[in-house]
């Protein structure tokens, strides 16, 4: 961690943030009128920038995220969004104390359903204005209140990907940047890495950023990145990484809600508002009875229930790794029980319990819509072409058996991609991208939106 840090607000409807290293010294809050020129992070470490993100984005405050390649200070500046330029001129200083690789820096007090634009100096350095594209360094933040008669839900977006499992997936990633400005969260349904393939927990802090935070920074230096825990994440099936040392570096890097239940790792089970929905996410990866199953423990399931009590007026929406409904049977020789948690009817009952709307999963990498007792299914393909799965795990594009209005009569596998999932007070409605994993190139898959309504 470089430091603690503190916002200033300093009137002109415009906020300033200092460093405050750890030896209590402040860095001050001036600058120069220097300009460093746009960063790249795609290979480019001339610009000492590894990450760049926004989190915990709520309706007063947000966490910016910043790693570097090389120990650096920095300060920052936010202001709600103006056409105005920046108060000049900034005056050069040196930075008193240590300086850090690692900065989680608090946005604060912020404003409900404003845009904020931002930027940060690298101290003696670059000044950093805009995203590698080009485009202003921007948040927004959501509504405080809850959705009612006489104040309908707002519409939100999410941008939803899976199980890219520390590959390449620059096949789509010039797309989903191009939906930076459009949707208000990413959400990550698993396996973003590979924690098995990295021998050292060095190796495995760096696989977050260079095979996930990293490329995604033009993405997530506007929106913030949420994400479940999968069983790539915390090495199931891997004793020899060990998993308590697994879901600390899955905290540390991806910084997530903390108002999961006591029983839970920290930033495994949490949930989140945005304006018409309310998203839950769930841990999956615990060990089950039989070994290399997993399940989602009684804990869980009974914060879900408390915690779902209070989304009145929004959509409720479940998202967890591992399968709940809608495998294929015997289409495939695959061990079917791979692929969902041990307890999946406890977990479906609990599920209908709640008043679940909606359940988003991976780890299937493939596409499938299953309804049964009201609760839609949605499983995703992987974002990866690498992570398409053929053969013995990739099996056919299997018939859905049992599902009620709503399901889809065959799964879609052999494909990667994203979606967006979009709700206001009345529908949800899925919209995927996908490409066929056989040819060169990006063959798109036709796939027709699917909408939810209540």
């Amino acid at each position: 961690m470089g430091g603690r840090y503190c916002f200033v607000d300093v009137g002109l409807g415009m906020a300033l943030l200092c460093v405050i290293l750890s030896h209590g010294s402040a860095l001050g809050c001036a600058s120069s009128s220097e300009r460093g020129g746009i960063y790249a992070l795609r290979g480019d470490t001339e610009s000492n920038i590894r990450r760049l993100g926004i989190a915990n984005v709520r309706a007063d405050q947000a966490t910016l995220l910043l790693d570097f390649f090389l120990p650096v200070a920095v300060r920052v500046e936010a202001r709600p969004q103006s056409t105005g330029p920046w108060p000049e001129p900034w005056v050069d200083y040196s930075p008193a104390g240590d300086a850090g690789r690692h900065f989680e820096i608090e946005l604060s007090p912020l404003s409900p359903r404003t845009v904020y634009e931002y930027r940060f100096r690298i101290v003696n350095g670059m000044l950093v204005e805009a995203d590698p594209r080009g485009t202003g360094l921007s948040f927004r933040t959501p509504s405080t209140s809850a959705p009612s008669e006489d104040s309908p839900a707002v519409s939100a977006c999410a941008l939803v990907i899976s199980d890219t499992q520390g590959s390449s997936f620059t096949e789509v990633l010039g797309e989903l940047e191009a939906l930076r400005t459009d949707v208000d969260f990413v959400l990550s349904l698993g396996d973003q890495v590979a924690i098995e393939a990295a021998t050292t927990p060095e190796a495995q802090e760096l696989a977050y950023l260079d095979y996930l935070l990293g490329p995604l920074s033009t993405l997530t230096s506007h929106v913030p990145l949420m994400a479940t825990v999968g069983n790539h994440d915390v090495g199931n099936w891997y004793p020899e990484v060990g998993r308590a040392q697994a879901l600390s570096i899955y905290a540390q890097h991806l910084v997530l809600p903390e108002n999961g239940p006591s029983t839970a790792p920290p930033e495994s089970v949490y949930s989140f508002d945005w304006e018409a929905l309310h998203v839950a996410v769930l841990d999956s990866t615990g060990p089950g009875a039989t070994p290399g199953l997993t399940f989602v423990d009684e804990n869980q399931l009974a914060w879900l229930s408390d915690d779902l009590a209070a989304a009145e007026g929004r959509w409720r929406i479940v998202a967890l790794h591992h399968m709940v409904q809608g495998w294929e049977t015997a289409d495939t020789p695959a061990p079917v029980e791979w692929f969902h948690v041990e307890n999946y009817e406890r977990v479906h009952e609990a599920f209908v319990a709640a008043g679940v709307d909606l359940v988003l999963g991976g780890h299937r990498h493939s596409y499938n819509v299953f309804v049964r007792d009201g609760v839609r299914y949605v499983t995703f393909p992987t974002a990866s072409r690498d992570q398409v799965l053929f053969g013995r795990y990739g099996a056919a594009n299997w018939h859905n058996r049992g599902g009620e209005e709503g399901t889809l009569d065959r799964a879609v596998s052999g494909v990667f991609g994203y979606a967006t999932l979009c709700g206001d007070e009345t529908a949800l409605t899925l919209d995927l991208t996908a490409y066929d994993a056989r040819f060169s190139g990006r063959a798109p898959v036709p796939t027709a939106p699917v909408v939810f309504t209540r």
